[in-house]
């Protein structure tokens, strides 16, 4: 998986990727906390233990959802800094 590629996949490319096993959930959340610090698109950048190593499981199983093991992003309105 070229970098550029897994940097700028849409939504439906992380699925496909993550159906075909190119790429893990882990790996997703790890290229967001990697890029981010260059490019600060995020606010804050949560981790995601738990959910995961379960989504990488049940990808595994060749069980497949919509957007399981997609990261996703939730813009706040808030104007006050988030801690």
């Amino acid at each position: 998986m070229n970098e550029a590629d897994l940097a700028f996949a849409g939504v439906a490319r992380q699925v496909d990727l993550l159906a075909a096993r190119e790429v893990s959930a882990g790996e997703l959340v790890s290229r967001i906390e990697e890029l981010d610090g260059r490019i600060g698109a995020f606010t804050k950048v949560l981790p995601a233990p738990a959910p995961r190593p379960r989504a990488q499981r049940v990808l595994e199983a060749g069980r497949r959802s919509p957007l399981l093991g997609v990261p996703i992003a939730s813009r706040t309105t808030s104007t006050s800094p988030v801690s």
